[in-house]
């Protein structure tokens, strides 16, 4: 499919989903370190920002040029 093709696309390139995906996982070791080490606020703030139901259908077409199959729906 068209979103397979865009998907893998791009995951080769280093580009798009893959550095967004990476760039996730990193955002929430920092904010479990916060945590840990008791910075709540800055926690609270690295929470919110990978919070997904803040991501509309239109920012991720933006992002990535096209909608994700799951935000069609609804």
């Amino acid at each position: 499919t068209e979103t397979a093709a865009v998907m893998a696309r791009a995951m080769k390139s280093g580009d798009g989903l893959a550095a967004d995906m990476l760039e996730q996982q990193q955002l929430r070791s920092r904010m479990r370190q916060a945590y840990a080490t008791g910075d709540t606020d800055a926690a609270r703030g690295m929470s919110e920002r990978l919070d997904p139901s803040r991501v509309t259908a239109e920012d991720i077409k933006k992002k990535f040029g096209a909608y994700a199959p799951s935000a069609q729906r609804q």
